[in-house]
């Protein structure tokens, strides 16, 4: 197991593998995006603590990648 394997399992976070090449491109481009991004809508959202800015970008992140994975597979 990796380094962000067992950071990941001590957080209690599941790794979602993706299984197209379509999902795994989205998934990179959304990476990409969420870095750019994330301070720009903590601040704009005026959340100014941690457990407050994981709720908003684990709201964010899961109907994303959801969203990008379910549009991938099925076409």
């Amino acid at each position: 197991m990796t380094q962000f394997g067992r950071a990941l399992s001590e957080l209690n976070i599941e790794i979602l593998r993706a299984n197209c090449r379509q999902v795994k491109g989205r998934i990179e481009r959304m990476n990409r995006t969420v870095q750019d991004q994330l301070v720009k809508e903590l601040r704009l959202a005026d959340i100014g603590d941690v457990e407050t800015g994981n709720a908003f970008f684990l709201a964010a992140w899961s109907t994303t990648e959801s969203a990008a994975k379910k549009e991938a597979c099925d076409s």
